[in-house]
């Protein structure tokens, strides 16, 4: 009889209560067989096949027999599906067509409360009415705290109904925007007050004020703070069926709406006519910066043959003057070699000869006479000294190998400086 009575909550008329034999002494149900055992199985038979014909209710292997020998699974998952159903029956657009599109068999259709203003939850961008008829109940609800989460300018948005909601913040966002105005909300003012970490005070007076609304129902404060999504469920649905905080607009404001949505759209067709005009833009200079870049590539490229050109002339002139000197170098340094050798040559000459004049033991009558290469070194009226005039011609051809050495050292630091500019030059081709 109760979950008769629980069936016809979801849909009137499910069950005809009338039919239901309510004289049934329980205590006689054993052994089978018995009067009361026949009536409560009929009972129970067409309790069955009354919630069969509920929709989002799914009666999958529970029969008489199971409710008759207490399953405790079996028969809470049962009273959870007609609570479920119970609590979600205004929870669409409208009740016959939310079941007609959830369902691919005919479905009867019956009076019962709907919420056609819901379409506010859907996005206009990206939805239409068969995409919003296609969502459950439990997604229209997520829907419908978010919706007034976002009217309140609340950063929250909820995705569950078990730890997003544990806090309790998100409640007290929620109550604020469903509460009439004839309802005080100093109990939320005291629960915004809270510490953060005193989640289980917030919902205690979450539920107070829920009260105040005709919707304290399946839900405790310590329920709520652990996350359990069933209750949060229930309780939730409970404050969507009593105020529900969405009024569809009316025909002035439909029109405002229709006239925002031609603004926002002509608007984002400006906006994409814009970008295709900046696109278009920025191709273009893209188009150009490669083709500089190309140009400069190119330029850079004949610079750098002209520079090399340039380069291997400059090289060539040096090698060609490198070589110049150094054969002009080579045959001064033989013309000193061979001036030298015929300096010293006579230099021999001359003292063999005076010295092949001389006595053995004694000194020299008359000083011998002056070579060719000493017309220069000594006056020719100074020669009766002896020991002048050795030292006039030592020094003479000190002076003479001093000029020679310094005229070598002079050629070499010259060939050393030619090839180093040689080898600077190799460097920087």
């Amino acid at each position: 009889v109760l979950l008769s009575h629980l069936a016809n909550a979801v849909q009137p008329g499910t069950i005809e209560i009338s039919k239901l034999k309510t004289d049934v002494n329980v205590s006689r149900l054993h052994p089978r067989g018995t009067k009361d055992y026949f009536e409560v199985m009929a009972n129970l038979n067409l309790c069955v096949e009354g919630i069969k014909k509920l929709n989002n209710v799914v009666v999958v292997n529970v029969g008489a027999e199971d409710i008759l020998g207490k399953k405790a699974d079996l028969v809470l998952g049962l009273v959870w599906q007609l609570v479920r159903a119970h609590l979600f029956s205004e929870v669409n657009l409208g009740s016959w067509l939310s079941a007609r599109a959830a369902s691919p068999f005919p479905v009867r259709r019956y009076d019962s409360p709907h919420h056609p203003e819901l379409i506010r939850l859907m996005d206009p961008e990206k939805e239409n009415l068969k995409d919003m008829l296609k969502l459950s109940e439990e997604q229209i609800l997520l829907r419908w705290i978010n919706f007034h989460l976002q009217r309140a300018r609340s950063r929250r948005a909820v995705a569950n109904f078990g730890k997003d909601l544990a806090d309790g913040e998100c409640y007290i966002a929620l109550l604020r925007q469903i509460t009439p105005d004839r309802v005080p909300c100093d109990l939320l003012d005291r629960a915004d007050r809270l510490p953060r970490a005193d989640a289980e005070g917030r919902a205690r007076l979450v539920l107070e004020h829920a009260g105040r609304l005709g919707a304290r129902r399946f839900a405790t404060a310590r329920d709520i703070t652990l996350g359990r999504a069933r209750l949060n469920l229930g309780f939730v649905a409970t404050l969507f069926n009593r105020h529900i905080g969405i009024r569809l607009a009316t025909e002035e404001q439909a029109r405002e709406i229709a006239a925002g949505r031609e603004d926002a759209e002509e608007r984002a067709r400006a906006a994409e006519e814009r970008a295709r005009r900046l696109e278009e833009e920025a191709g273009a200079l893209r188009a150009r910066a490669e083709r500089e870049r190309a140009e400069s590539e190119a330029a850079r490229r004949s610079a750098e043959a002209a520079g090399r050109a340039r380069h291997e002339a400059e090289l060539a002139a040096l090698k060609h003057l490198y070589e110049s000197a150094a054969a002009a170098l080579d045959i001064h340094r033989r013309g000193v070699e061979e001036g030298l050798s015929a300096a010293l040559a006579g230099i021999r000459a001359d003292l063999r000869a005076f010295l092949a004049d001389q006595p053995v033991g004694g000194a020299a009558t008359q000083p011998p006479p002056p070579g060719p290469s000493l017309k220069e070194a000594a006056p020719a009226a100074s020669l009766a000294d002896e020991p002048g005039l050795l030292r006039a011609l030592v020094d003479k051809v000190l002076e003479l190998s001093k000029e020679r050495g310094d005229r070598l050292r002079a050629a070499q630091a010259q060939l050393e400086q030619s090839k180093k500019v040689n080898d600077l030059i190799s460097v920087g081709g």
